[in-house]
C-alpha cells in the first residue's frame, strides 16, 4: 500500500505532538472515541484525519488544527513565550550566565512539563504553582 506524503507529513505531526505532550494513544483514543487501531493509521499515514477529529486533536492539544495537518508550530507560542520569559527572569534575578545550549534544554524541560501540568490539571491549574517548580529547577539546574 502506497502512503501519501500528506498524509505521512500528518501523521508525523501528530505523532511529535502526542510524544511532547505525554498523552498516550489510549487515552486520546478514547476521549476522541475511536479506536487505537485508527491513531495508528493517522500516525502511519495510512488514512487521513478527519476535519471533526483534528478539530478534537487541537483542543486536546491547544494547537491550531493547522499544526497538526501541516506542520506548522507544534509548540503553543503563548505558553513557550510564558516559559521562556519565566527563564529569562530567574537567570537575570541570580545573575547567571548560561550557555545557549544549556538554557535551550531547559525551556525545553520546562516547557513539556509546563504543557503537561496544564493538560493534566485544566482549571486547577496554577501559573504560580508552575512558577515555584521551575524556579527551583532552574536553581538546581544551573547553581549545583
Amino acid at each position: 500500500m502506497r502512503v501519501n506524503p500528506l498524509l505521512k507529513k500528518q501523521g508525523d505531526n501528530l505523532n511529535r505532538i502526542i510524544k511532547l505532550s505525554g498523552i498516550n494513544i489510549t487515552d486520546l483514543a478514547k476521549k476522541l472515541e475511536v479506536e487505537r487501531l485508527t491513531f495508528y493509521n493517522w500516525i502511519q499515514g495510512k488514512c487521513p484525519i478527519s476535519e471533526d477529529k483534528l478539530v478534537e486533536l487541537s483542543i486536546i492539544f491547544d494547537a491550531d488544527p493547522a499544526e497538526i495537518r501541516y506542520g506548522t508550530n507544534v509548540f503553543n507560542k503563548n505558553d513557550l513565550v510564558t516559559v521562556l520569559t519565566l527563564v529569562e527572569r530567574e537567570l537575570a534575578q541570580r545573575d547567571i550566565t548560561a550557555s545557549p545550549e544549556k538554557k535551550a534544554a531547559v525551556v525545553a524541560a520546562l516547557y513539556q512539563l509546563y504543557q503537561t501540568q496544564k493538560r493534566i490539571l485544566h482549571k486547577e491549574f496554577q501559573a504560580n504553582a508552575f512558577c515555584e517548580t521551575a524556579e527551583d529547577f532552574i536553581v538546581g539546574t544551573f547553581c549545583d
